[in-house]
């Protein structure tokens, strides 16, 4: 027997204002991290544009990738270490390799980590 489970938001007699939601499976809210980037400093706006886009990518592809909530979190944390007032290269640069593992057969997550890479090595 099939029962039918509410797997989204219901809301009634009001409405709900959020800069950042994250809700159902598996849910990141990375975007909260990347937000946290001061606007003034043009490489860091950079590499939060890259960083937004691959969160796009990996959610866009979440279904051809076996691990996205993985791919999430390691966003995020290359987000939290870039944003350090002393970020640790060895540790970016391991996790966006893992990334690039991971997302491998996305083709089109690739070329966001290659150039985020770039950015971060450019911006340390």
């Amino acid at each position: 027997m099939k029962t039918n489970k509410n797997k989204g938001i219901v809301i009634t007699g009001g409405n709900l204002h959020a800069q950042q939601i994250a809700i159902g499976e598996n849910a990141k809210n990375v975007l909260s991290t990347i937000a946290k980037v001061d606007e003034r400093n043009s490489e860091l706006v950079k590499i939060k544009e890259q960083l937004t886009l691959l969160v796009e990518a990996i959610e866009k592809n979440k279904e051809s990738l076996k691990n996205s909530g993985e791919l999430l979190d390691s966003t995020d944390t290359v987000a939290k270490e870039v944003l350090k007032e002393k970020p640790n290269k060895i540790t970016i640069d391991a996790v966006l390799n893992g990334i690039k593992n991971g997302a491998k057969t996305v083709k089109e997550i690739l070329p966001i980590v290659n150039v985020l890479k770039t950015l971060i090595i450019g911006f340390l």
